[in-house]
C-alpha cells in the first residue's frame, strides 16, 4: 500500500421525507479500494451507504471510463466496496428516511 485517505459525510436531518446523498472523490490513477461504512445512525427506519460507481483511465493519455456499480436511485443495488486498477475517482452515497440522520465514513487505500 502506498496510501491511503479518508473522509466522513453528515447527511443532515431529514425531517420530513428521505433523500439520497451523494459525494465524489478524484485523484490521480492507480489502482485503488475504495470503502464506505455508517459511522453513526439516528432515528428508526431503511438506510443504507455504498459506492454508487467510479472512473478509471485505461489509456495513460485518454480519457477516463465511467462505470455505474449500482443505480443511483436505488440504494439496494449499491456496494460496500470497489477496487480497480487505474482508479481516478470513486462516487459513495447514503440514503436516509424521513426523520433520520447518518454519519458515514469512506476510506481510500491506493496501491
Amino acid at each position: 500500500m502506498t496510501g491511503m485517505s479518508s473522509g466522513w459525510a453528515y447527511s443532515g436531518y431529514n425531517s420530513d421525507n428521505g433523500f439520497d446523498y451523494t459525494w465524489e472523490w478524484d485523484f490521480a490513477p492507480q489502482y485503488t479500494v475504495g470503502e464506505v461504512s455508517f459511522h453513526g445512525v439516528d432515528g428508526g427506519g431503511l438506510h443504507h451507504t455504498g459506492v454508487i460507481g467510479y472512473r478509471y483511465r485505461p489509456n495513460p493519455n485518454g480519457a477516463d471510463q465511467s462505470i455505474n456499480t449500482g443505480d443511483p436511485n436505488n440504494w439496494k443495488t449499491w456496494l460496500p466496496y470497489v477496487y480497480a486498477d487505474k482508479c481516478t475517482g470513486i462516487t459513495f452515497g447514503i440514503a436516509v428516511g424521513a426523520q433520520q440522520e447518518a454519519y458515514v465514513l469512506g476510506n481510500l487505500f491506493f496501491w
